[in-house]
């Protein structure tokens, strides 16, 4: 799954796709089966006339996507307590686990723990984006 449209990310922001059509087949042949925004709306049609995508890399994507919702007992018959939650119950959940007490237990952890992954990532480059970074 993409991350708020990150395929779009891909002609829009870091331009290593030419185009949304470009952008699908990179994300498909990826394994991006779920495109959080609206490029797969968009553009996989076209990507398909085109021939950048085949049909049975669409139906893969379908079926992976799918198997993980069918999974997750998202069409079964007996409804979970937990499918329609509203607003003020995330508002809650929130309020119980975020409070100043596990901030300041939890910040000083996840910031030396992340640091030597900035750190790490540094040093990474890729050939596809060299001279862009």
């Amino acid at each position: 799954m993409s991350d708020t449209d990150a395929c779009a990310d891909l002609y829009r922001t870091h331009h290593t796709e030419t185009g949304g059509a470009e952008a699908t087949r990179a994300c498909l042949e990826g394994g991006t089966d779920v495109n959080s925004g609206a490029t797969y709306t968009a553009y996989l049609a076209t990507a398909l006339a085109k021939g950048l995508v085949s049909r049975e890399a669409i139906d893969r994507a379908l079926r992976r996507s799918y198997g993980v919702r069918f999974a997750l007992g998202l069409f079964d018959a007996n409804p979970s307590p937990y499918d329609h939650l509203d607003a003020k119950v995330h508002l809650a959940v929130h309020q119980t686990i975020h409070t100043s007490a596990s901030s300041r237990i939890a910040r000083p952890q996840a910031a030396s723990k992340c640091a030597p992954l900035l750190m790490s990532l540094a040093d990474v480059t890729r050939p596809s984006l060299s001279g862009r970074l």
